[in-house]
């Protein structure tokens, strides 16, 4: 009786000790009060951009020009003062720059943080870890964002450019193909030109004034206008020039086919593509395509507001 009392004391001990640390952090209750999540950085797209114009503009409002400064309360890092700034080709610069008028990157050229209070050009095969601009951004071919752009206007992106975190415009962010990225906004992204749609030219097709449940696939015929939402538990198909009121969800992939348009958001668990001038939202509606793998826009696709994919995002 001894030796199975033991036995069960030792198995009940080895299912409370793992949990004795829990136990008493929440006697003690040090970690009681909820985290301090900025909502702003939850909710505004364009948060790193703003908050690093925050940061430097004590910098920019009282340093002189030519000076070099402590960048960020990095130890380790200087910033430069500058009017204008231009990086001759193939050129290696190793403080941060901040300008007070435009900023030009020569071609090659390697960079860390890039800041002009007008516009920036980024030339053909250029490195920068950050650019960020208070008017327009255009950023070369096979160049390379280590982090991201920011513009308080357009955007432009060369083809065959990586942006390894994102782009981020106050106005059009236009991506040329062959476009890697993680995320993305503008009003609106665009992959090249934005084809107009002409309703007339499109045959009448069917009209669904509901929304679609299933927990198979879900697939949407072409010229289909569909005034309520989608929520399929496996792929979403939806064909030429369908028309979706609502909001698109999946647990599978989503595929949009040319011309459709998306009034609501898009989130899919797994990929999304965006066919031949297919997109989401509107001017003044602004809308979410995200996806948990990847993301695949052809040309002419467009989204009025985020792009966000937790894989690799392309343009083709």
């Amino acid at each position: 009786m001894i030796g199975e009392g033991l036995v069960y004391a030792a198995f009940a001990a080895a299912i409370a000790l793992p949990a004795l640390p829990a136990a008493l952090e929440l006697r003690a209750r040090r970690d009681a009060l909820p985290l301090a999540l900025d909502p702003e950085y939850a909710g505004d797209p364009r948060y790193l951009g703003k908050s690093f114009r925050q940061k430097i503009a004590g910098l920019l409002r009282d340093c002189e020009v030519g000076s070099d400064v402590q960048f960020l309360h990095r130890a380790n890092e200087r910033a430069r003062i500058l009017d204008d700034y231009e990086a001759p080709a193939g050129s290696t610069q190793t403080c941060a720059i901040l300008a007070r008028g435009a900023a030009s990157v020569g071609e090659g050229a390697r960079l860390l943080d890039l800041f002009g209070a007008e516009s920036i050009k980024v030339g053909r095969g250029a490195m920068l870890r950050t650019v960020l601009a208070g008017g327009n951004v255009a950023i070369g071919e096979r160049v390379t964002i280590a982090r991201f752009a920011d513009a308080e206007r357009d955007i432009t992106v060369g083809p065959h450019a990586v942006l390894e975190y994102g782009a981020f415009a106050g106005g059009t962010c236009r991506l040329a193909q062959h476009v890697a990225f993680h995320r993305l906004f503008g009003n609106p992204v665009t992959v090249g030109k934005m084809h107009s749609k002409v309703e007339a030219a499109r045959p009448a097709g069917e009209t669904i004034d509901s929304d679609t449940i299933s927990a198979h696939g879900i697939e949407i015929a072409a010229n289909t206008l569909h005034t309520g939402s989608i929520k399929s538990g496996g792929d979403v198909v939806i064909r030429a020039h369908a028309r979706i009121g609502g909001n698109v969800i999946a647990r599978g992939s989503v595929h949009v086919g040319t011309g459709a348009s998306i009034g609501g958001h898009i989130y899919s668990e797994r990929d999304v593509v965006l066919g031949y001038d297919a997109g989401a939202g509107a001017p003044e509606r602004s809308k979410t395509v995200h996806a948990s793998g990847s993301i695949t826009l052809f040309p002419g696709a467009y989204v009025y507001g985020s792009i966000v994919c937790e894989g690799r995002g392309e343009t083709r």
